[in-house]
């Protein structure tokens, strides 16, 4: 046996099916009516919003079923808002924000126009910072997809004049070694985004000798470089790029003993090029432009 499926009917389908089949019962129609309307709204005010919905669609029948939909301005603004509500609570934030937004649509002038207005505003901020949220993730010593597709945050406090607590994301070798105060503990505290990659070779700060053990005569030229990390930083209230440069971390060099590692039973001596070895003060002294620019725009203070 087969069949063809059909759509389910709503409340105000169910009543247009009523009023078709009554024809010339005026005193019936008017009765069914009655007891229709007589249930708006109802307890569940999504449920609500879905009659007056259709209502609202068919405003412009003639009889019964336009009477019908003059009760939607009367009950539809208060259904709309109640109904964002309970998406609010229900986590289902978008879904909220329609109902706000569909309310300041249809019923700009209503006396809930301020709440709903609201609403939006909390449904939009809820969705950017989940979103965020989401972007940044769990982790703080890999760098997130924020990092490539920064999104903003519109609550937070705006980039300006001043010193700002920062979230620091990615290789957190050297980061973490900067003051607490530095630092957001939630994104919710935060004015800045800052993604910190790999490190690599910077600039050359001196050249020493070494003893080559395989060639003894022969002493290694060791370049002692300081320590570039690639760093973005981005605006959490907006999500744009505001800076994007290598810091360089200096330190000390050209040590009585060099250590590194050999393979197998021949040493050949030590490598080429090797970082310098920073303090805590050259580590906070690299990271300090960036709390402070030419503008006094910054990240916090000490």
């Amino acid at each position: 046996m087969t069949g063809t499926r059909t759509a389910a009917r709503g409340p105000g389908h169910r009543l247009a099916a009523v009023l078709a089949d009554l024809p010339g019962h005026e005193k019936m129609v008017d009765t069914v009516l009655n007891g229709f309307l007589g249930r708006l709204p109802t307890k569940v005010p999504c449920d609500t919003v879905s009659v007056t919905d259709w209502l609202r669609q068919h405003n412009s029948v003639q009889g019964d079923l336009g009477r019908a939909a003059a009760v939607v301005p009367k009950t539809a603004p208060a259904a709309l808002v109640g109904c964002g509500d309970d998406l609010m609570e229900a986590k289902e934030w978008a879904k909220a924000r329609d109902r706000y937004q569909q309310q300041l649509d249809q019923y700009p002038g209503d006396r809930l126009a301020a709440k709903a207005r609201s609403g939006v505003e909390q449904a939009t901020l809820t969705i950017e910072l989940d979103n965020v949220r989401t972007l940044l993730g769990t982790s703080t010593d890999t760098e997130p997809d924020y990092c490539s597709k920064p999104a903003k945050y519109s609550a937070a406090a705006p980039y300006r004049k001043g010193t700002h607590h920062a979230l620091f994301y990615g290789d957190d070798e050297y980061t973490r070694k900067l003051p607490g105060s530095w630092s957001a503990d939630d994104v919710t505290k935060a004015v800045l985004v800052v993604c910190v990659g790999d490190k690599d070779y910077g600039t050359t700060v001196t050249t020493c000798p070494y003893e080559n053990k395989l060639l003894p005569d022969f002493p290694r030229e060791v370049r002692f470089r300081k320590i570039a990390i690639p760093v973005k930083v981005f605006e959490l209230r907006t999500g744009k790029l505001v800076s994007s440069r290598t810091v360089q971390i200096g330190g000390g060099s050209c040590p009585g003993y060099l250590s590194y590692t050999t393979y197998g039973t021949i040493d050949t001596g030590p490598p080429s090029e090797v970082y310098v070895t920073p303090s805590t003060s050259d580590i906070r002294s690299a990271f300090r432009p960036l709390r402070c620019t030419r503008t006094g725009r910054g990240i916090a203070r000490e």
